[in-house]
């Protein structure tokens, strides 16, 4: 059975409906405390202005569009069902930061989804498997060096998956790259041909 890790997954359903064969997912999202991980930014009122207190509805109204129930209700850990499919739903959870935390509830994903959020590679220490990566839907994977404000402000997330991977590193942890093209999935046996048809679809 494939186990799939989504981080920065909000209510993002496409990969949970493109791949009936992944049975179980980790969805990690820093929100509702923040939209930027454990960053806080205190309005006068004295509420956290990056929090975003109606997310869970907002997910969980899109679960029930795709009809998935809550089944367990852990604090952070909300555990949702439909048929033979699963989410486990790790809410105010960031990566790096609580990664000790979840480390041995997510230890068995066998599959990376990067779809509009990169996250921290910390979480690949979890195991040691040969994992598929799947990414695309316009995502934008190109290295921040390329960006037009390097000069200016540098790597931002130079530990992130992505930039990771530019610098050759953690590539020889994935065994296929499969880029999801709204309407079909392509497969590609590197990251280097990965990248270059998303730079393609999205230029």
């Amino acid at each position: 059975m494939s186990i799939a890790i989504y981080i920065g997954a909000g209510n993002d359903l496409t990969p949970v409906n493109l791949f009936p064969n992944i049975k179980k997912f980790y969805y990690i999202d820093s929100q509702p405390f923040s939209h930027s991980g454990k960053q806080v930014y205190l309005r006068e009122d004295g509420i956290n202005g990056f929090s975003n207190l109606n997310f869970i509805h907002y997910v969980e109204k899109e679960f029930l569009k795709n009809n998935f129930k809550l089944t367990e209700n852990k604090g952070n850990l909300k555990i949702y069902n439909r048929n033979d499919q699963n989410i486990h739903y790790f809410y105010n959870t960031s990566i790096p930061e609580d990664f000790e935390k979840i480390q041995n509830k997510i230890d068995d994903f066998s599959v990376v989804i990067d779809i509009g959020y990169h996250p921290d590679v910390k979480f690949l220490e979890a195991n040691n498997k040969k994992l598929i990566f799947i990414g695309g839907l316009d995502t934008y994977y190109k290295d921040e060096k390329l960006h037009e404000d390097y000069k200016e402000y540098g790597e931002l997330h130079p530990n992130s998956l992505i930039q990771q991977l530019h610098k050759n590193n953690y590539y020889n942890r994935f065994k296929i790259f499969k880029y999801i093209d709204w309407g079909k999935i392509i497969d590609f046996n590197n990251w280097n041909d990965f990248y270059n048809y998303s730079i393609k679809k999205n230029d």
